[in-house]
């Protein structure tokens, strides 16, 4: 049986507004699903896109209460990409926010149709005019992204929900060659901000920002974001020397920071320099 809506049903709190603050508290979430977990023994956790920083919010449902979605399979049914509505109580585990699930009826999947609001923070704002091609890396903007777009970065690989499931690599591997899609990093949009999606252009600077990482920067204005954390991954390779006037394609999440678009790298993986063929003289 269906749960009843709430009173008002537009009254909900983003995934990534939950704190610590909230816990305690009834409250209709709803966010995008970054991907879902089923652990045989604790049972299933999903994750959401550009959750807090330092509270990342998840959904659980305990093993014993799987049989609600007996002859499904929850990991297909909140599949990564789809929008979501969860009521329940806000409890916490570990210093992690969440909110534990025992009934089918209090997720709701949300149509398509309902679009998903981008005006918090003045992030994901779908107004945002294109920027000009002659725009170069803004030095304003490369250090606003020290704080919180490089901590999401860091900290969206390392956070797990540990007293619930088995902590999992963050970033995947790339898809076959001849299976890549690849997107212009000039037509690179607020559309594609929460898409995983590969993006292709020439690398007009490489900057090293202290406390932040590498910013590869291209004509257009769009970033590509090595955390510092991660740096260590590129053993023997100097991102300057090995990614600058090269043409790139880069595997991952789109994110937006103060109106600047950007791809975050956190494996060598992601990244791939494009040689180009030379024709031969005849």
């Amino acid at each position: 049986m269906a749960q009843d809506p709430p009173a008002e049903e537009e009254e909900f709190v983003e995934a990534h507004e939950i704190t610590l603050d909230n816990v305690g508290e009834d409250l209709v979430v709803r966010g995008r699903i970054q991907r879902t977990e089923s652990n045989p023994v604790q049972g299933v956790t999903i994750h959401f896109d550009r959750t807090h920083i330092d509270y990342p919010f998840r959904v659980f449902i305990p093993r014993e209460d799987l049989g609600d979605w007996e002859g499904t399979d929850p990991v297909k049914v909140y599949a990564r990409g789809r929008i979501i509505k969860i009521t329940g109580e806000i409890e916490e585990q570990g210093e992690l926010p969440y909110i534990r699930v025992s009934e089918r009826s209090q997720i709701e999947i949300v149509r398509r149709t309902e679009r998903r609001p981008r005006s918090i923070a003045g992030c994901y704002n779908r107004s945002t005019p294109p920027r000009p091609a002659s725009a170069a890396l803004p030095s304003a903007v490369a250090t606003g992204l020290v704080g919180e777009a490089a901590m999401r970065l860091r900290t969206a690989h390392a956070a797990a929900f540990a007293l619930l499931i088995a902590p999992v690599a963050f970033a995947q591997a790339p898809p076959a060659e001849e299976e890549v899609e690849v997107v212009a990093v000039r037509d690179v949009t607020a559309e594609h901000v929460g898409e995983e999606i590969t993006v292709g252009g020439r690398a007009v600077d490489v900057r090293m920002i202290q406390g932040s990482g590498f910013h590869i920067s291209f004509l257009s204005g769009f970033l590509a974001l090595i955390p510092e954390s991660h740096m260590h991954l590129w053993t023997g390779v100097d991102p300057m020397k090995r990614y600058k006037g090269r043409n790139l394609q880069i595997t991952g999440e789109i994110m937006e920071e103060n109106e600047q678009l950007f791809i975050g790298v956190t494996d060598p993986d992601q990244m791939k320099v494009i040689q180009r063929q030379r024709r031969r003289r005849r």
